[in-house]
């Protein structure tokens, strides 16, 4: 939750989990990625840009960043399996983990998104 009271998480539909903002007791579903079926939002800034987690085409988990009213996936690391996003800061830093291919071995992961 932020300091202005903006809360993130996810809620459940017919089809799967959807991210979801509450924001002034108003519920906004945040989507998913296309061929994707569930996300999840885990950790919300001060701008109110959201971290979290969306399941793709390739029916993984791809680390995601809400920024705009726009869904962006950050992708998953060559040699990975999938990726998630659990935290960003005031200056856009996402924080997360992927999980390596062959040994399911955990690496911690910092993207920094620029532009809208």
């Amino acid at each position: 939750m932020s300091d202005a009271g903006v809360v993130v998480g996810r809620s459940s539909t017919q089809t799967g989990w959807h991210a979801v903002r509450w924001t002034n007791g108003r519920l906004t579903d945040l989507g998913v990625l296309r061929g994707g079926s569930s996300s999840e939002a885990i950790a919300v800034n001060e701008s109110g840009q959201a971290a979290g987690w969306a399941s793709a085409s390739d029916g993984r988990a791809h680390a995601t960043l809400w920024k705009n009213g726009r869904l962006i996936d950050l992708g998953i690391p060559s040699g990975f399996t999938q990726s998630y996003a659990v935290d960003i800061n005031d200056a856009g830093l996402v924080l997360g983990y992927a999980i390596q291919d062959l040994t399911g071995a955990v690496h911690s992961l910092v993207w920094t998104v620029t532009g809208g």
